[in-house]
């Protein structure tokens, strides 16, 4: 096996651990599977990364590629997935369900995880189009399962608005796949590459005419859907607020990355073809409105996993926002958001699972005194939420302060200040929110009792929390990294 085959190993490994849990059950044995599945996307992250710095672009057929940006949302999958593979035992051992109905028990919730994650894995690989759509398709019926996997109303309602809304941005991008493949056949490409996405890359500059145009605004209306701007976020926070807390993380720190990477690639097509201001100009409404709608949801939010959900609606435009502007600095300060978000995101949704498991409420009026409660909880709650609010030495501070940057050099000072005044409003929302639930005084009649975590969980997160800040103080590394993978959408620095 060279390393090219890789790619669809990957890709493989978690379908085949699916089918195993659905034969043999969710055991020991089928438990370990799972782990083995997303720590071969670290492997293959590191391999993909290494030969990338030799200037090598691992291919599979033209269907799979692997480069310095693959190598990194790999990296990004694999740790975020390895945190979620190990919080769901808990949650399955603590929320059972009904092991005589498939989609409620803990066997097809295993399995539903790990179609999840084969079909973020091949979004990630893909360089095709037409492929990256029935990976980004397949997220959505697999995460459907996983957020009414607790069959409540709520949860209910969530996965069915989750659906609809996703499905319509999945549409969408299908059309806009169709119109830019008949574009590329017109504008001189073969059928058998006209999808191929380094292929589209190298031909742009003879796609220059309308069909393109409309094609890739299909694709950018339809993958911002399912990244969650506006006007398309209004399923986000519900299904982060209604799904168990491990698919939270999951859903939050990679999924909406990797549909964001997908709209990466797609910028550097439009930016090669038609001009990347057609684009970029639609991006930034849809990036500053959704900052800025975030930042007033945040105000006088009172479900402390929606207070989350928010956050991540706010760092998403944030992206979307560095994608617009398309400069060296922004693209460098995007990727070290989208991973300094993953990863913090993580920390906290699995914390408040723990937490929710304890108090049984995700009212933030109901949740105060943790750092009394339980000084561990408190501690990786605190972590969590410094990283995503972008304080120093976590990795955000650097991402942010790059797109600002970005904005500066492009002068787009109007954003800037939009952004800047909407980020502000957001993080002395989750600041204050913060400061109540980890320090307020309990009420009459409220819940006293200490919370418990298990030892297995506390290393776990502790493990996530000290490569969150490593990967902060480790500027020099992560630099050459982030460089290394704005070069690979072609944005030298």
């Amino acid at each position: 096996m060279n390393a090219s085959d890789l790619l669809g190993l990957i890709v493989l490994l978690p379908i085949l651990v699916s089918v195993a849990l659905y034969f043999f059950g969710w055991n020991g044995a089928t438990q370990k599977m799972e782990v083995v599945s997303v720590l071969a996307i670290g492997v293959a992250s590191v391999v993909i990364y290494l030969d990338s710095r030799h200037g090598k672009l691992l291919q599979f057929h033209n269907l799979l590629s692997g480069d310095a940006l693959t190598a990194i949302l790999l990296g990004l999958t694999c740790v975020v997935s390895t945190m979620a593979i190990l919080a769901s035992r808990e949650y399955l051992e603590r929320h059972p369900g009904d092991q005589t109905k498939l989609v409620q028990s803990n066997k097809g919730y295993a399995m539903a995880m790990q179609i999840f994650i084969a079909a973020m894995t091949l979004a990630v690989v893909s360089d095709n189009l037409g492929l990256t759509w029935v990976g980004i398709e397949a997220t959505t019926i697999s995460t459907a399962f996983l957020v009414a996997h607790k069959a409540t109303t709520k949860a209910s309602e969530a996965a069915w608005k989750y659906v609809i809304i996703c499905s319509f941005g999945i549409t969408i991008a299908f059309f806009g796949t169709v119109i830019l493949y008949f574009s590329a056949i017109n504008s001189g490409m073969s059928p058998a590459n006209a999808l191929v996405i380094h292929d589209l890359v190298k031909n742009a500059s003879h796609m220059r005419n309308n069909a393109t145009t409309l094609g890739l605004g299909l694709l950018l209306i339809g993958y911002a859907t399912k990244v969650g701007l506006f006007p398309f976020h209004t399923w986000l926070a519900d299904a982060h607020s209604q799904a168990p807390a491990p698919v939270s993380a999951l859903m939050s720190g990679v999924l909406l990355s990797v549909a964001g990477g997908v709209l990466l690639r797609i910028s550097e097509i439009s930016r090669l073809s038609i001009g990347h201001k057609v684009f970029s100009d639609v991006l930034m409404t849809m990036g500053v409105a959704t900052i800025v709608i975030a930042a007033m949801l945040l105000v006088r939010q009172k479900d402390y996993k929606r207070l989350y959900a928010y956050s991540s609606l706010e760092n998403m435009g944030l992206i979307a926002v560095g994608i617009a502007v398309g400069s060296k600095i922004a693209i460098y300060g995007l990727i070290i958001q989208i991973v300094g978000h993953g990863i913090s995101k993580g920390i906290v949704f699995i914390t408040t699972g723990h937490i929710y498991d304890e108090l049984g409420d995700t009212s933030i009026d109901s949740l105060r005194s943790l750092s009394h409660r339980s000084p561990i909880l408190a501690t990786f709650a605190i972590i969590g939420t410094v990283g995503i609010l972008g304080f120093p030495p976590f990795l955000l501070f650097g991402g942010e302060t790059s797109i600002a940057f970005g904005l500066i050099r492009s002068h787009d000072i109007i954003a800037l200040i939009i952004v800047a005044g909407a980020l502000l409003i957001a993080a002395i929302s989750i600041y204050r929110h913060g400061i109540a639930m980890l320090f307020g005084p309990v009420g009459p009649g409220q819940d006293t009792r200490p919370f418990s975590i298990k030892t297995r969980a506390t290393l776990m997160l502790f493990g996530a929390s000290l490569l969150s800040l490593l990967l902060g103080i480790d500027g020099p590394n992560v630099t050459t990294i982030a460089r290394a993978g704005a070069n690979a959408i072609g944005v030298s620095l």
